[in-house]
């Protein structure tokens, strides 16, 4: 057998950064088809804490084996995907992809994650239109950035009966 290997003249590394690296995250923002989340949808707070509450509550798999993300997507408070996944990216992929595969309307959506949000998770919801991401876990820089840039709202550290916004603050109305 003879094999013939055709040596690359460019070198490339891909990596994964778990929303680490800034370099990525520009490159990634700079780079969106929808730049920015131009939405009038809003959100009483109450209704991030039964989000997260109904999130939290399906995520059985969680429960059982303390090693999964889960993900939700409510329209317009009616919950109409949710998934576990041991990635939080892979989850969140997989309630865009079922709601997509709905057509479903995601400028009137919340994402409800439990996963930290780097810039790549808020880059996810804003390449689709959804207006609204929300967390249990805390934003990394690059999350907040992202989500400054793009026009979506991000609500961290959504527990008990408090949140953290960190922008687009008038989308959740007390």
């Amino acid at each position: 057998v003879e094999m013939r290997l055709r040596v690359a003249s460019r070198v490339s590394v891909v990596r994964s950064s778990c929303g680490s690296l800034a370099d990525d995250f520009y490159f990634s923002i700079d780079r969106i088809s929808k730049p920015f989340v131009a939405s009038d949808y809003t959100v009483k707070a109450g209704q991030l804490l039964r989000f997260v509450s109904v999130l939290n509550r399906k995520s059985s798999l969680f429960r059982l084996t303390g090693g999964t993300h889960s993900a939700a997507l409510f329209h317009e408070g009616v919950l109409v995907a949710f998934a576990e996944d041991v990635g939080r990216h892979n989850a969140v992929d997989k309630v865009i992809g079922s709601a997509a595969l709905r057509r479903t309307d995601f400028s009137k959506c919340v994402l409800v994650s439990s996963g930290r949000q780097p810039a790549g998770m808020v880059l996810k919801a804003a390449r689709v239109g959804i207006p609204i991401v929300a967390s249990i876990a805390g934003p990394i820089y690059s999350g907040v950035e992202a989500a400054r840039k793009t026009g979506v709202t991000l609500v961290c550290f959504v527990r008990g009966r408090r949140m953290n916004v960190y922008s687009f603050h008038e989308r959740v109305v007390l």
